[in-house]
């Protein structure tokens, strides 16, 4: 669908397929269901926010001056893919969440929604889950429940239990903490799936300040620490694909 047959109306692709189950009994990791959710959210909301919704309502509040969000041919925004941030906004948008949707005193988001989206869906609590990839899933969000009951681990062992994150393309993510107050951003290239994320998180708690320590502030990491846990040399992969700028392609706004 993103780039064959059904690029060019992903949301009318995916309608016109037949529906297999009834709505909110079942859950499954789709790219084609985020994307004609957000054709139903443009459809609701651009003759009142304009065309460019998404940086009206969002991404201008949250002054994420970086934000690239390509479109199809048919003009739909594609909701599961196709977004690009620098590291400083996608912690702005997870901000957003570890605030229960408020940013600088203005409510972006119901207070409700940011809530519940950081809760196991319904369909999982009535045992609808459908393969590996939707354990543990949230309103679009990745969850680190444990729920023994339901047959579902923590796939961050070491992290706590509220802790949720936006996992993307090739080992992209935005982790939030909300019991540390947390957000830790990572984005690089692991299409060979050899990132630990859970030893990340393991050493960004190591240097953040836990919630029950009463100091105000953290100490600073030493060259040590960075040295033992971190690589810090730049290796570059020449025959790595290069992707096409996104800046460049009909189907994307970027607001000057």
């Amino acid at each position: 669908m993103l780039y064959g047959v059904g690029s060019d109306d992903m949301a009318s692709f995916v309608a016109n397929h037949d529906q297999n189950t009834q709505p909110g009994t079942q859950i499954n990791y789709s790219t084609g269901d985020a994307t004609l959710l957000a054709s139903i959210i443009g459809s609701a909301v651009k003759d009142t926010y304009g065309e460019h919704y998404p940086w009206t309502m969002l991404f201008e509040p949250l002054g994420m001056s970086s934000a690239v969000y390509e479109r199809d041919i048919s003009g739909t925004y594609v909701g599961g893919s196709y977004a690009y941030l620098t590291t400083h906004d996608a912690a702005r948008f997870g901000y957003l969440y570890l605030n229960n949707g408020c940013w600088n005193g203005e409510q972006l988001l119901p207070e409700y929604w940011a809530e519940q989206a950081a809760q196991l869906s319904q369909p999982l609590l009535d045992g609808g889950n459908i393969g590996e990839d939707t354990d543990g899933s949230g309103w679009s969000w990745w969850l680190n429940i444990d729920a023994p009951n339901l047959e579902i681990k923590p796939w961050l062992p070491d992290a706590p239990s509220d802790t949720f994150s936006a996992n993307g393309h090739w080992g992209q993510h935005i982790f939030i903490v909300p019991s540390w107050n947390l957000i830790v951003v990572r984005f690089g290239d692991d299409r060979d799936d050899t990132h630990d994320k859970n030893k990340l998180l393991s050493l960004a708690m190591a240097i953040a300040t836990a919630p029950s320590e009463s100091s105000t502030s953290s100490p600073a990491p030493t060259e040590d620490f960075i040295e033992e846990n971190f690589d810090t040399s730049i290796k570059i992969n020449p025959n790595a694909p290069k992707p096409e700028n996104p800046s460049k392609t009909k189907s994307t706004f970027v607001p000057q």
